[in-house]
């Protein structure tokens, strides 16, 4: 994740998969941002398993502080910023990726 103002962040795909290549950019203002496997999600990820789509996350504008911060909403796929697992909330900073367990990733 990139950082470019206070208005606007853009997420970048490190890795190919059915639904994007890498380098592709979602550009997202200071609105809440849905990733997962449902197609209302405004980043949508693959669902390779048998189960249903889930919503795995959120980005969201920090209120008072600038920023944006990660909540992870899925109670089976777990979240890892720079390859730590995020339980509750992480906030953001340029140059963390971002991944999700049982996604395709390669």
């Amino acid at each position: 994740m990139k950082t470019k103002s206070v208005n606007y962040y853009t997420l970048e795909f490190g890795f190919t998969d059915l639904l994007h290549k890498a380098g592709d950019k979602v550009v997202a203002s200071n609105q809440v941002v849905r990733i997962g496997q449902q197609a209302e999600c405004e980043v949508t990820l693959p669902n390779l398993s048998p189960y249903e789509d889930e919503q795995l996350a959120i980005i969201r504008p920090c209120q008072y502080s600038g920023g944006w911060q990660l909540v992870p909403v899925s109670a089976y796929l777990p979240v890892y910023v720079n390859g730590a697992a995020v339980s509750l909330v992480h906030y953001l900073k340029e140059g963390d990726r971002i991944i999700f367990e049982g996604i395709d990733q390669e």
